[in-house]
């Protein structure tokens, strides 16, 4: 084991356990004679009884600590020999017994004595007769750990049975438990999947979690980046968790290994199935010594799966190669013979015949390629490919399209789909084609001309109206992308038909937002996609409607708050089922919503996730949005590596000329890539660059008022004149009806004309939106526009205000104000604490007592504190404080 996770493995702190410690101490409390914690091997009960004789020591008391072992049990009073006092023999036990109560009470001195025995299981008769009499007898409280279903001696039992000890019963952590755990055990975050492998993989257990954490550092597969654990590859299990796993297994009869390595191989399967594969006799010893479980809520059959997933991976690394091959070939028959078959269930024998080397067949190998891209997985242009060349047909070329347009490579999308154009002879088949084409051309390549183009062939290819019909409505939003935003009336008009079927109406009515957005009228279009769409995501469809829902509802402001909910909500989600590409777009939205409120840390660690999360799948550029944003979050942090990294990397994705990607805008990323190449500049201290970058960028998306307007406040951010933006950002303002183009709007203004008060109500207009970001420059700037004109006083507290806005312990270095002394504005932790104590309505003399102050220190320090925030009535500490 490396030395640095040694450190980590010793050092594991105890959390997660609060509630049975105070337990334990309210037995102790109420006169219990013990308590005896009882729990499976690594729950953490040697942990939990060492802390609660630790709650113990703290309390007054004389604290003794035991440890039975097997070889110690074949030695009477063997547990206990080395707290004997000098002489004794355990041998002897009356005299043992009577030195050991003499010897505890000597060097107990008066105190109270709290004896604890780890695995008390394993005590020998004597020993546990002398447990017993200790506590009967009250010479000292027992604390004891037994492991849950082995035997006890007599005297053990009759512990919490007879003799008055409260028995605690260890179960596994919860998730949220063990992720606190996790955390705090390695001084920082983990992304998501690394809890989740952990989480998963441990199922609770404490001391398994330990050897898959440093086992997986000692393998360098969990590496610390920005802050953020994550997880390089998945690691194979360590020797030491091996061994571990293997001693909790026991001794297997040939019988028993072959039915866990068809459960290692197949789980879950059905008890039936599980029967007939495995055999009733040996199924039933396995459930009996809990390696194999069967969970009867399942279905009607139940599910039989293996009680630990560590025990699969052991199984799985020490299978030998021709027997996986027989179990494959076997489970494969057994799946394929069920009479109702999940998709879920296609994945499983396409990969088990694969691996066997055996021949799949088309059909399989299709509703395998449809499972694994709904699922995000990558196998699926694989399946779809074998079914290809099995001779399936459009079909497949189409699920070989998805595959590649969920991993973003949609130029390898439009030449599977471009090479069976005209073959397809169903109508419903050549719809969804279609649909899917037009997507990959507008939406992965930015070519809406060649989407209408493609569309308006097709249009001749059937020459029923229903046809035409169809294509004429798809055709719709496509063509509205074409040219310059506008068409609401046209889509308007449609939405009117009812005989659009639902999926069209939908399609339609996102178009219809999208339009309402980039004309200015974001209220409407927010109104119009309200929800976000069922995750996982089915299709491009649901794909665009919750993009759609991010950029509208960031873009806007008006609930930055919710956004960020249903965000972490739907990452949550996403996460959990295998939607790699929600999941980014989730985890890149909520670290902007991070970043406006001026959470610096919480964006670096959500921008981790969400590239972590668009490597897998990211038909939507969620990695250069992220990229963009890392850039900006590692200037806020003061980090200059950290942004010059992350420029390089953005600039790998930008094409270098400093336009906007028209499909790029259309996606909705357009401003912050375009704000994330100005960033690049700053951090190479080239801000007239960065300025110029910016307002072209707004001319390129003068179209859309929202877009343009944060362009131009961000040229301001980056140190144009005021005087020069404010005029266009008030037109652009009454164009365009989000809160956040009103608050820039203001900012600016109020800046071109030296109004401090202007930018202190810029500020308000911020805050009530949760963009601290832009609050505390805004009061930044009212804070030198005070001292500009020796309003000091205003100065100081406008300063004050800004840095109050400032989220604590997010990375944040506290802004330069010119003309204003950071000595006169911060407050001392002492100041700040009578300040809140003041601001509750305490007087000088109550604060005195409470804090043990003489009443003119605390007179004094109130005085420095009203200095400093520019007030005379200490009644306005209750306003400042709000």
């Amino acid at each position: 084991m490396a030395s640095g996770s040694w450190g980590i493995l010793a050092a594991w702190p105890l959390i997660g356990r609060d509630g049975e410690l105070e337990r334990i101490r309210e037995a102790l409390a109420a006169g219990a004679t013990g308590v005896v914690i009882s729990g499976g091997a690594g729950l953490g009960k040697t942990r939990l009884a060492r802390a609660a004789l630790e709650q113990a020591r703290d309390g007054g008391a004389h604290v003794v600590w035991a440890r039975a072992t097997r070889s110690s049990s074949a030695v009477p009073l063997g547990a206990f020999g080395t707290l004997s006092a000098t002489g004794a023999q355990p041998a002897a036990e009356v005299g043992f017994i009577q030195n050991l109560v003499g010897a505890l009470r000597e060097q107990a001195d008066g105190r109270e004595i709290v004896l604890g025995v780890d695995d008390a299981q394993l005590l020998d008769p004597a020993s546990a007769t002398l447990l017993l009499h200790l506590a009967e007898h009250s010479v000292a409280s027992v604390i004891v750990t037994i492991r849950a279903g082995d035997p006890c001696p007599d005297a053990v039992t009759a512990l919490w049975k007879d003799a008055g000890s409260a028995r605690v019963d260890l179960g596994a952590l919860d998730d949220d438990k063990l992720s606190q755990l996790l955390d705090t055990a390695l001084g920082g975050p983990l992304q998501h999947e690394v809890h989740r492998w952990i989480a998963n993989s441990s199922r609770g257990n404490v001391l398994y979690a330990q050897h898959l954490v440093t086992g997986a550092i000692d393998s360098d597969a969990l590496i610390r980046e920005d802050g953020v654990w994550r997880l390089t590859q998945r690691p194979s299990p360590s020797p030491s968790l091996s061994e571990l796993i293997a001693t909790r297994m026991g001794t297997l009869s040939e019988q028993e290994r072959r039915g866990l390595e068809l459960l290692a191989l197949g789980e879950p399967i059905t008890l039936t199935e599980a029967t007939e594969l495995i055999g009733a006799d040996t199924l039933a010893a396995l459930e009996t010594h809990e390696l194999a479980l069967v969970d009867p809520t399942a279905h009607g059959d139940g599910d039989t799966h293996l009680a630990h997933p560590l025990f699969g991976e052991l199984i799985r690394e020490q299978m030998p190669a021709s027997r996986a091959h027989e179990h494959r070939l076997q489970l494969a028959a057994l799946v394929a013979a069920r009479p109702e078959r999940s998709q879920a269930d296609a994945v499983r024998i396409a990969n088990w015949l694969i691996d066997a080397g055996a021949p799949v067949s088309a059909g399989t190998l299709l509703d395998a390629a449809k499972a694994a891209n709904a699922a995000g997985i990558d196998s699926g242009g694989d399946f779809a490919q074998r079914a290809l060349d099995a001779g399936a047909g459009p079909e497949a070329s189409m699920l070989l399209a998805a595959a590649h347009s969920v991993h973003d490579r949609p130029a390898q999308a439009e030449a599977a789909l471009a090479a069976v154009e005209g073959t397809i002879e169903d109508q419903t088949l050549a719809f969804a084609y279609l649909r899917e084409r037009a997507t990959v051309l507008q939406w992965g390549l930015g070519r809406p001309a060649d989407a209408v183009a493609l569309l308006d062939r097709a249009l001749a290819w059937w020459a029923d109206e229903q046809w035409r019909y169809q294509i004429q409505i798809l055709r719709l939003p496509f063509a509205a992308l074409t040219s310059e935003p506008g068409v609401t009336m046209q889509l308007e008009r449609a939405l009117e038909n009812e005989a659009l079927d639902v999926h069209a109406r939908r399609w339609l009515t996102r178009a219809l937002a999208v339009d309402l957005f980039w004309t200015g009228r974001v209220n409407e279009a927010q109104a119009m996609l309200a929800e976000i769409p069922q995750i996982p995501l089915r299709g491009e469809l649901e794909f665009l409607e919750f993009a759609t829902y991010s950029v509208i509802n960031l873009a806007s402001g008006a609930d930055l708050g919710g956004l960020e909910r249903n965000m972490r909500d739907a990452f949550e989600h996403a996460a959990e089922c295998g939607d790699p590409a929600a999941a980014g777009l989730a985890a890149v939205t909520v670290a902007a919503t991070s970043y406006l409120a001026g959470r610096f840390l919480d964006c670096r660690r959500w921008l981790n996730e969400a590239i972590t999360q668009s490597e897998r799948q990211d038909p939507f550029a969620t990695r250069q949005l992220a990229r963009s944003l890392q850039v900006g979050v590692s200037l806020a942090l003061g980090d200059r590596a950290g942004a010059a990294a992350a420029s390089q990397l953005a600039a790998e994705m930008a094409d270098g000329t400093g336009t906007v990607n028209i499909a790029l805008a259309r996606r909705g990323n357009a401003s912050w890539v375009a704000r994330g190449q100005a960033w690049v500049m700053l951090a190479r201290a080239e801000s007239p660059r960065a300025q110029e970058l910016l307002l072209h960028s707004a001319d390129e998306l003068a179209w859309a008022p929202v877009y343009d307007a944060e362009l131009r406040y961000e040229t301001m951010r980056a140190g144009r004149s005021a005087r020069d933006l404010a005029p266009a950002l008030q037109e652009l303002a009454n164009r365009c009806d989000a809160p956040l183009t009103h608050a820039y709007a203001v900012h600016t203004k109020a800046r071109a004309t030296g109004n401090a008060a202007g930018m202190l109500e810029a500020a308000d207009a911020f805050v009530a939106l949760g963009v601290n970001r832009y609050a505390s420059e805004a009061a930044a700037h009212a804070a030198a526009a005070f001292a500009a004109e020796g309003r000091q006083d205003s100065a100081r507290r406008a300063a004050t205000r800004s840095r109050e806005l400032q989220p604590t312990q997010q990375g944040a270095t506290p802004l330069s104000i010119e003309g204003v002394d950071r000595a006169l504005t911060d407050l001392t932790p002492r100041e700040a604490q009578m300040v809140d104590l003041a601001a509750r309505g305490l007087s000088n003399a109550e604060i005195a007592e409470t804090l043990v102050l003489s009443t003119r220190t605390v007179e004094t320090h109130i005085y420095r504190a009203m200095r400093k925030l520019g007030i005379s009535d200490r009644r306005e500490f209750r306003v400042q404080s709000i």
